[in-house]
């Protein structure tokens, strides 16, 4: 790791099993997983930030140690005043809503190694008819 710091996220342990698998499944470390949600965050606001439930509450929790470049801090505290949530709310929301809920995804930008995360459009079956008016 370059100069930076390290920090630890508290996650129920069904969500921590579930992250680990789906790194695992990628073929990446859990701290390059980490590194694209900080560098996704660009996509989500404040408000989309708060308006993401926390994962329910389990009996017992784990602790995710994520090893960060200062740069990367630096979005997460960002995130974090902007949005008024801790930075560990942000992991759990984020993580959450993208492995269980699917309420956000990744977008691709520019180019294949860029992304951002974004919240998923819901689909209403009363816009069939409305389009039809």
């Amino acid at each position: 790791m370059k100069d930076g710091a390290s920090i630890t996220v508290n996650l129920p342990a069904s969500l921590r099993g579930t992250f680990q698998t789906v790194a695992a499944n990628q073929a990446i470390t859990e701290r390059e997983a980490c590194r694209r949600i900080i560098c996704g965050l660009s996509g989500l606001t404040g408000a989309d930030l708060r308006s993401l439930p926390e994962p329910p509450r389990e009996y017992r929790n784990v602790d995710l140690k994520i090893d960060l470049e200062w740069r990367e801090l630096d979005r997460l505290t960002e995130a974090s005043g902007i949005s008024q949530i801790t930075i560990s709310s942000i992991f759990r929301r984020i993580l959450h809503a993208f492995l269980i809920t699917r309420r956000i995804h990744f977008v691709a930008r520019n180019n294949k190694d860029e992304f951002r995360l974004e919240l998923t459009q819901m689909h209403f079956d009363f816009a069939k008819n409305y389009e039809r008016g």
